[in-house]
């Protein structure tokens, strides 16, 4: 996860599906789905670690993280 957690930290393009001619998903997008997926897994372990990258991400990861917060609990996604 920790992997996942710095491509986000350092994503340069916001992208949340397929992109492209081809349909390519992004290293950055599947680092969001697993992201995602281990949010509604573990959520207690996970929600700390998007809060600090709401903090110290690029631009586009804080937007990610911000996204995720929003999923998985929606007025923490909107004070992000």
């Amino acid at each position: 996860m920790d992997d996942r957690l710095k491509l986000l930290a350092e994503a340069d393009v916001l992208a949340f599906g397929p992109v492209g001619f081809a349909g390519v998903v992004l290293p950055v997008t599947q680092a969001y789905y697993d992201v995602a997926d281990a949010l509604e897994r573990h959520g207690e372990v996970i929600r700390p670690r998007l809060e600090r990258l709401r903090a110290n991400a690029t631009p586009a990861g804080r937007l990610e993280a911000a996204h995720l917060l929003d999923r998985h609990e929606p007025p923490a996604g909107r004070n992000a």
